[in-house]
């Protein structure tokens, strides 16, 4: 029996059955392989953890950035509901005009009909 029989093992129980059967093996895994496996789980569990805080920081810049582009883009907003706002008004502004451009050109036709009306019929008249 080997120690790959050992640490095959898929129960305690069974464990105990084959290291029961050799002893010579249980020794070397209890002081040699074992502190081993352990000693190389902690190197493992310390760079894991490592890389879980530089994940963790590098999670918290992304919430930070984008937190900023929701600023951003809640600002964007704003000044896009504003500049629609004022190009309304401008429209509405340019409407008016454009309105009273049309009635004071109707009222200057009429006034120059009237006059060129008034003045035609205060000319003489050649037979």
């Amino acid at each position: 029996m080997n120690s790959e029989d050992l640490l095959s093992s898929n129960s305690p129980e069974d464990f105990e059955i084959r290291a029961t059967k050799n002893l010579k093996m249980t020794q070397h895994l209890f002081f040699n392989a074992i502190p081993l496996a352990i000693n190389h789980l902690n190197t493992n569990f310390v760079e894991l953890w490592r890389k879980w805080a530089h994940r963790e920081d590098e999670v918290q810049a992304l919430l930070i950035d984008v937190s900023n582009k929701d600023e951003i883009i809640e600002q964007l907003r704003r000044n896009l509901k504003t500049a629609t706002e004022k190009r309304d008004e401008h429209y509405s502004v340019s409407q008016q005009w454009k309105q009273r451009t049309i009635e004071l050109s109707t009222l200057l036709s009429r006034r120059t009909e009237k006059m060129i009306g008034t003045s035609r019929t205060s000319r003489p008249q050649n037979h």
